[in-house]
């Protein structure tokens, strides 16, 4: 076996293991997404570091879905003053700040894609409020995606 075929399947134990273990939240966040597109509300996608190029990724293209705001937050995104953004990403009280200035209501819904779920930036707003059924103070919904393997490493 050469090397891209290791790495295919690789690939595709991955996907299987996604399709396996979280078929019932990627549905629940899909028909979350579809309800604030609905509403008229806004999907709202948030990553630091890498995580940020998922974030991205999300936003509009040439026919597809409009709706999505891509908080791109310079100082935590790594694309400039890279070593600066490791240090940004852990400090407390950012993901409150970036959300209170984004204005995200209750119609909206928020992505946040995090490779570790460890980082400050992301947790201390949304993840940390997982338990609360969504963000502490407007109380839109919650999606968030991160590697629960390498959580739990930490």
């Amino acid at each position: 076996m050469n090397a891209f075929e290791r790495y295919t399947e690789q690939v595709r134990g991955v996907l299987d293991k996604v399709q396996k273990t979280q078929a019932v939240q990627i549905d629940k966040a899909a028909e979350a997404v579809a309800n604030a597109v609905a509403q008229d509300g806004l999907v709202h996608t948030f990553g630091t570091g890498h995580s940020h190029m998922v974030a991205e990724e999300i936003v509009y293209r040439a026919g597809s879905l409009a709706p999505v705001n891509a908080i791109l937050e310079p100082s935590l995104t790594g694309d400039q003053q890279v070593t600066k953004s490791e240090y940004t990403e852990r400090m407390e009280g950012w993901g409150e700040i970036i959300v209170d200035y984004q204005q995200v209501s209750t119609k909206d819904v928020m992505i946040v894609i995090s490779n570790s779920g460890r980082n400050a930036a992301p947790p201390s707003r949304w993840l940390g409020n997982v338990k609360n059924g969504g963000c502490a103070r407007n109380r839109h919904s919650f999606q968030g995606l991160w590697s629960t393997g390498h959580f739990k490493a930490f």
